[in-house]
């Protein structure tokens, strides 16, 4: 039974990272087990990274609003979400474990200084790391945009994080937009924002 497991694990390694995709129980180099294998059918059938869009098309009436995170920052100080209201946010989650993660950090990098005159913020919500952890993982990969601590304990406001890296993608009025399950590169990330960077706070929000 050892061997059959350690084989449905290898498995689900190949399959997920092939996929751009790693769970958040399983970090790379073993550094935490394997505990759900719930994405394999999607991260199959995918090929890359899913999309989760169940508010395309609704009314605005319906769109969810994003939940308040209130999170310690990497740099010092306090995060909350709330006070990017105004503003279009890329709110990742991710982790300097995770491998599909690292690959697109230098996307959100080049959003973050290309974008964030137009109304931008990026945001990369930290899986389980520490800030000493993270301060030693820039030394190697370059982090533009604001870190914050603590991503594992408020997945549960949204639903729950499937995998890592998800995306949320959150307008001027403070609604998820988009939920991005997967790696993507910049012009799949640009695909989604630009329109939204288009829109001003009142189109936005039509009940302000």
């Amino acid at each position: 039974m050892r061997c059959a497991h350690t084989r449905i694990k290898m498995v689900a390694t190949g399959i997920l990272l092939f996929s751009g995709l790693v769970l958040p129980g399983y970090g790379a180099g073993g550094r935490r087990p394997l505990v759900d294998l719930t994405l394999l059918k999607v991260a199959a059938q995918t090929s890359g990274a899913a999309s989760v869009s169940p508010q395309a098309g609704a009314q605005d009436s319906a769109l969810k609003p994003a939940p308040d995170l209130v999170l310690p920052a990497v740099a010092g100080g306090t995060f909350r979400l709330s006070d990017l209201r105004g503003r279009v946010v890329i709110l990742n989650f991710w982790a300097t474990w995770c491998v599909p993660c690292r690959v697109e950090i230098p996307e959100l990098n080049m959003l973050h200084h290309d974008l964030e005159a137009r109304g931008l913020t990026v945001v990369g919500v930290s899986w389980d790391d520490t800030a000493k952890e993270i301060n030693e993982f820039r030394k190697k990969i370059k982090l533009d945009y604001k870190i914050v601590l603590g991503g594992e304990g408020e997945q549960q406001k949204f639903g729950g994080v499937p995998a890592l890296p998800t995306t949320y993608v959150i307008d001027r009025a403070g609604r998820i937009r988009e939920t991005l399950i997967g790696k993507r590169d910049r012009a799949a990330l640009l695909a989604v924002i630009s329109p939204l960077l288009d829109e001003t706070a009142s189109r936005s929000n039509p009940n302000k």
